[in-house]
């Protein structure tokens, strides 16, 4: 896969959520959680539901020689 693909792809993603069918289930049962949260004078997040999220997405690497020298073993 190219990094032009990749970045296709990550767009993707970020825009329309996981593909993953499971996430997808738990991204509906999160957004129902807090919808009944904020109905209820809640002020939950999304993320505050799910078990991936945030934290997710700071691991993404967009810098091609960051990942070349992940799996290379160079620091």
């Amino acid at each position: 896969m190219h990094h032009d693909e990749y970045m296709s792809w990550l767009a993707y993603r970020n825009k329309r959520g996981p593909l993953n069918p499971m996430m997808r289930n738990d991204n509906g049962f999160a957004l129902i959680a807090m919808l009944i949260n904020r109905g209820l004078g809640g002020k939950a997040e999304i993320s505050d539901y799910l078990q991936y999220g945030k934290d997710e997405q700071d691991e993404v690497m967009t810098d091609p020689m960051e990942f070349i020298k992940m799996f290379s073993g160079a620091k």
